[in-house]
């Protein structure tokens, strides 16, 4: 079902969530002139979308740039940026929640703040919601007494605790954007897409333990340069999902990053396996897709020349329950899947060069063409948009979310959503 709305002028910023019973949630931004280089706003939005068709619409700020949104067990949780006077270098992050209908609350949850020399669009704060409606959040806080990766914590009907840096360790993900996920049992994650360390937390402990070295064998990380170029971690049952990596070098200035040989490694249990080897040359992303009986799919982009084939493009490799993996695959006419909901239907697009960690809770498409392919068979359902911003009701629940700008000029928002 696609339903419209209409925002004002300069919408932007846009981001979405969906859950099991296909309510939805879309927040955006609307930007004057210079908004981005002036960091002021003119408004932070979010509209719901019930399962019944209803539309209902909040304003969350006068002045907010919206980052995150989950939605679960009835609940809605909505993370934005406010300016601090320091510019873009620097943020209030504020939290609003409540019921599908009803009051919210609003929150001040703490500090985003970006080190000199990053830019703004590699530091991200991530939401996370779990099958009892827990929500977990992190981010970067660069001011004292965290410094580091920090992350707090929400129960249904109550606000978020108070910030905690993530771990003492200097191997956080750090500067980067951690990457905050729930397994279908309720184990929490973090990683990032220049780490290849995960830390994990148990059900309803909010305590991450030390970081587990899933991709050992980098190069020694600096301020600047990190390893484990676009680490992706993709969670299906309790205890079961697939990492993969790049191991090259990631850089967020200007020097860029460095290709690398593009492992995997399957989670089972709660542990996971020793790294798999899938292609020697070289590859500047990946992208992990656990299936529900263990396993999944791993694509990647490699360049003309840096793969053991004369010319570049996309690559797959498909890895068995056993954690054995297939042939590699060059893909020239067939579609490679880049996101799960909970329930294991997958969607798939014709190219894995903008493709994120699966463990982001809502990732914006470019023009690739997409389809949704519902994991018991029958019939694959083609998006009615190739741009967008994409969600899935991961970890748990049969649910797919796509936002557009049906008219091309900021005005107009379209959404979709697929029950396969």
């Amino acid at each position: 079902m696609t339903r419209r709305w209409s925002t004002a002028p300069g919408a932007s910023g846009t981001v979405v969530a969906v859950d099991a019973r296909g309510d939805s949630a879309v927040a955006w931004t609307t930007c004057g002139p210079h908004c981005e280089r002036t960091a002021h706003s003119t408004g932070a939005y979010v509209t719901l979308r019930l399962v019944g068709g209803r539309l209902v619409t909040r304003r969350l700020s006068a002045n907010g740039f919206p980052l995150a949104v989950v939605i679960g067990r009835g609940e809605v949780t909505v993370v934005w940026s406010s300016p601090s006077g320091k510019g873009m270098s620097g943020a209030i992050l504020r939290a609003s929640y409540g019921p599908l209908l009803g009051r919210w609350r609003a929150q001040t949850v703490g500090r985003w703040d970006i080190p000199p020399g990053y830019s703004s669009s590699v530091a991200k704060a991530h939401l996370a919601v779990a099958r009892d409606g827990e929500v977990l959040l992190a981010w970067d806080d660069y001011a004292p007494p965290i410094d580091g990766s920090a992350v707090a914590w929400r129960v249904p009907g109550h606000g978020f605790t108070a910030p905690r840096r993530l771990n003492r360790s200097s191997l956080a993900p750090n500067g980067l954007g951690p990457v905050a996920a729930f397994d279908a049992g309720g184990s929490a994650y973090i990683s990032g897409p220049c780490s290849g360390f995960v830390f994990l937390a148990p059900p309803h402990r909010h305590r991450f333990g030390p970081p587990i070295d899933v991709a050992p064998g980098r190069v020694q990380p600096s301020w600047m340069r990190h390893s484990s170029l676009d680490f992706s971690l993709s969670l299906a049952g309790a205890g079961e999902g697939l990492a993969s990596w790049v191991r090259g070098e990631c850089s967020s200035g200007a020097e860029g990053s460095t290709p690398g040989p593009v492992f995997a490694s399957v989670l089972h249990a709660g542990r996971f396996g020793e790294p798999l080897l899938l292609a020697s040359g070289g590859a500047y992303n990946s992208t992990a897709v656990a299936v529900g009986e263990g396993g999944g799919t791993v694509s990647w982009i490699a360049p003309p020349g840096g793969f053991t084939l004369p010319l570049g493009g996309l690559f797959s490799v498909a890895i068995g329950a056993d954690g054995s993996p297939g042939p590699v695959a060059r893909i020239t006419n067939t579609l490679v899947p880049f996101a799960r909901d909970g329930g294991g239907d997958q969607v798939l697009g014709a190219s894995a060069g903008f493709l994120p960690g699966a463990g982001d809770e809502s990732v914006q498409t470019q023009g690739e063409v997409l389809i949704v392919r519902p994991v018991g068979g029958g019939a694959d359902a083609p998006s009615p948009s190739q741009y967008g911003w994409l969600a899935t009701s991961t970890p748990v629940g049969r649910a797919i979310a796509l936002v557009w700008d049906s008219a091309g000029n900021g005005k107009t928002l379209a959404l979709s959503v697929w029950r396969p």
